[in-house]
């Protein structure tokens, strides 16, 4: 899950059709923004939220690897069986 936070209206429907571009769900629907307040805010909102200025919210789900397409294997070295020294 992925939850988007900015103050600028425009970049906010941007970041929206990016995402849902992408493949992205937006938790919200096609389009909308997420009007839930979050469980945590960020040093900004809390500063915003005193003054009134708005913040546009949207969260996305990663629908997953489309049908067919392999998961990517794991890269590098594997680490479960070396020993500190």
């Amino acid at each position: 899950m992925v939850d988007f936070r900015t103050d600028v209206p425009a970049y906010a429907q941007a970041a929206i059709a990016t995402w849902e571009e992408t493949g992205f769900d937006n938790a919200a629907g096609k389009g909308n923004l997420w009007t839930e307040p979050p469980a945590v805010l960020s040093t900004r909102e809390r500063r915003y939220l005193r003054t009134g200025q708005p913040v546009f919210r949207a969260r996305f789900v990663n629908p997953g690897a489309p049908a067919g397409e392999l998961a990517l294997a794991s890269a590098g070295r594997d680490w479960t069986d070396v020993r500190r020294r």
